[in-house]
């Protein structure tokens, strides 16, 4: 063949790879050229910018088209909303949609007392925090759709970077397995079933800081090390502001351990002098000083805000034992379960992997299943090499960390004071996300540099791990939880794709295909589970949004809607003053109406959604049915109603009957029609005087 190729050509292009080659070369301090670093971020932003222009995301918010539009969604593209991501399509998205319509406050007035969004929602404020926010600045510059479009793709676009990274500073001979694994991590069923700022944020954002402290304890030039703490600095602020716990500490742990590692590493494998690696590391230290004093000053000037969700029963005051997967077969099935999350597609509500399917997705175990063999792999470096790998411990050290959390009791004090008792075992699994990328890049290292006989062996040792471990889950899905493996085949191919993908990283021609299939494995269960959507379902846009606008313009009033989650949306986002929302916080002035003696505190003083009915008891109740969903019953004729509530907005099929309303305007619709009812006063010769 090379005999049909010219030699001029073959002269070009043989110059041509070679000068590739040349450029993809590490630099002498063992870090990855400009080019090997940047190929791939500059990649995934011009997918972000396309994705971006085109108007697409992947919200599920065509499931508010059906409520009161007739035919199919015009918006959707491809795939099928997903009504259990309601914390996206229902909490955030009718925050978001309210904030932009009323100019971005800080404090939503929708609720009385008002809702501060600068604290747990990922929604745009005029607060000067956003300017650490960046997932949502295309709402102030393009619009609401464009917008979403924006905050939809920008985080998992970070976290994909941030796990290339990682990767390729640590092998930077390697490009194409970094961008492989970065692939994988970020398409792992955890983090498409959540798709939240803080999941992605809580992976990418610890991946970040790790290449970071690589670069700035190695790198001579300052600017090079400026220019990575200042990153870490704004992105720590950007996490630290999503505001929930669990995610974040889900990985801040596996950070902190493995820059400890790194610079053990440099002063005692690398030889650097203590006192220059100290130094560098000195302002990663300051970098986060930094970003530790912008958050105080944030908290500081939320205070109240921040106390009021610190003081829940719900979810501030959660706090949760070690070891609570000892023993527990389904919930150590769940953690394992990920290969099996196909069946999660199609099978709704509980499953005992967890009370729905988001809480039933887990990530990929690789980091779990390439312990053994990497404990080999360093037992082998050691004895070559006469040290120990400090960066390999710390990241072994991480993985222990969590799997001692989750499997290993009576330690609740140690837990308690490094703050894992805020994260039950189903957030916890996050952290295993961001381990991924981590142990795979230190395998693949030492594998680089050993011969063949440890790296069979550690091959062998881990091809017994990964096998033996999702038979076992295998089995106990066969025997308890069928419906699991009948729900969705695929799973036999994300279970080979696994295996093999985790075993190839032990052998350096197959590096690259072992990153491949794990790319397969992730892809065939999370394939779907988001769905392609042009633009953004916007009811205060909607002919019902429009007339509500219209009669409280001409009387403005309190709004109380039925019909949970319909009214409620509708409500917020049209920007009325309603008692309909999802309270971060409770609502102070209204609980204080409802429950004046704080008899019920337990029930109200939680994060919830706000779900009311219209009864004919001569009080105001409440029912809490689920740690978050509490249901409110409210008769008309009431103290409370009479004195706080205007209309009554419900679907025609619902219209109580009450002496104290009176129709007002019903709107219809092409799906549902909504009747429009106002309090009036009760009737004293009817109505009995009511108590609140």
């Amino acid at each position: 063949m090379h005999r049909l190729i010219p030699s001029s050509r073959r002269a070009t292009s043989g110059s041509r790879l070679s000068r590739l080659r040349e450029r993809l070369e590490p630099s002498a301090h063992g870090l990855p050229s400009g080019l090997a670093l940047t190929w791939f971020p500059v990649l995934v932003l011009l997918a972000f910018v396309l994705l971006v222009a085109l108007n697409l995301n992947g919200s599920s918010s065509g499931e508010e088209w059906g409520w009161f539009n007739g035919g199919s969604d015009p918006g959707k593209v491809l795939g099928q909303s997903r009504p259990v991501r309601s914390d996206e399509w229902f909490v955030q998205l009718t925050w978001t949609i309210s904030q932009y319509h009323q100019g971005f406050p800080p404090v939503n007035q929708s609720l009385p007392g008002g809702t501060d969004l600068t604290t747990l929602y990922d929604v745009p404020t005029g607060y000067w925090t956003v300017i650490f926010r960046p997932q949502l600045w295309g709402y102030f510059f393009l619009g609401l759709s464009h917008g979403l479009a924006w905050h939809w793709w920008l985080p998992p676009a970070l976290t994909a970077i941030a796990a290339y990274l990682l990767v390729v500073t640590i092998n930077p001979r390697r490009p194409l397995t970094a961008a492989a694994l970065a692939v994988a991590t970020v398409i792992c069923p955890m983090t498409l079933w959540w798709w939240q700022t803080s999941v992605f944020l809580s992976v990418g954002w610890p991946l970040f800081v790790m290449a970071a402290t690589i670069w700035i304890v190695r790198h001579p030039h300052r600017w090079v090390r400026l220019a990575w703490i200042a990153l870490s600095a704004f992105f720590a602020v950007t996490l630290a502001l999503t505001s929930y716990i669990p995610f974040i500490l889900s990985g801040a742990w596996v950070c902190v351990i493995f820059a400890v590692g790194v610079v053990v590493e440099e002063i005692r494998g690398r030889g650097t002098a203590r006192r220059v690696v100290l130094g560098r590391a000195a302002g990663l230290i300051a970098a986060g000083g930094v970003a530790a004093v912008t958050v105080g000053a944030y908290a500081f000037l939320r205070r109240d805000s921040l106390r009021a969700i610190a003081e829940t029963v719900y979810p501030g005051q959660r706090s949760d034992p070690t070891g609570l997967l000892s023993g527990n077969g389904e919930g150590t099935a769940a953690l394992f379960g990920a290969p099996f999350n196909g069946a999660l597609r199609s099978i709704q509500g509980a499953t005992p992997l967890g009370p729905n399917q988001s809480e039933s997705s887990a990530t990929f175990m690789v980091a779990v299943f390439l312990v053994p063999g990497l404990v080999l792999l360093l037992i082998a470096a050691r004895r070559a090499s006469g040290r120990w790998s400090a960066i390999a411990i710390g990241a072994l050290a991480a993985v222990g960390l969590y799997l001692a959390y989750l499997f290993v009791a009576h330690w609740d004090l140690g837990a308690r004071l490094l703050l894992l008792d805020k994260v039950p075992s189903g957030r916890a699994r996050l952290a295993f996300a961001a381990l991924l990328p981590l142990l795979a890049a230190i395998t693949i290292a030492l594998v680089d540099r050993l011969p063949a006989v440890p790296r069979r062996v550690a091959a062998a040792v881990t091809t017994i791990t990964v096998v033996g471990i999702n038979v076992a889950v295998w089995r106990g899905l066969r025997g308890d939880l069928p419906n699991v493996l009948a729900a969705d085949g695929m799973w036999r191919v994300a279970v080979v794709a696994l295996c093999a993908g985790t075993v190839a990283l032990f052998f350096r021609r197959l590096v690259l295909p072992g990153a491949i299939a794990l790319i397969v494995a992730t892809s065939v269960v999370s394939a779907g589970i988001v769905p392609l959507h042009r633009g953004v379902v916007d009811l205060y846009e909607s002919s019902p949004g429009k007339a509500v606008r219209a009669i409280d313009d001409a009387e403005p009033g309190t709004w109380v809607g039925t019909r949970f989650p319909i009214t409620t949306a509708l409500l917020v986002q049209s920007g009325v003053a309603s008692l309909n929302a999802v309270q971060s916080y409770p609502s102070l002035p209204l609980w204080e109406d409802l429950d004046p003696t704080s008899a019920r505190e337990d029930n109200w003083n939680r994060y919830a959604h706000l779900d009311w009915v219209v009864g004919t008891d001569d009080r105001t109740i409440e029912q809490l049915v689920a740690p978050d969903h509490l249901i409110i019953s409210m008769d008309p004729c009431s103290d409370f109603a009479q004195r706080e509530v205007d209309y009554v907005l419900t679907p025609t099929t619902d219209v109580p009957e009450s002496p104290c309303l009176e129709t007002v305007r019903t709107i219809d619709t092409p799906s549902i029609d909504l009747e429009v009812m106002r309090v009036v006063p009760a009737d004293p010769a009817s109505v009995d005087s009511p108590a609140s």
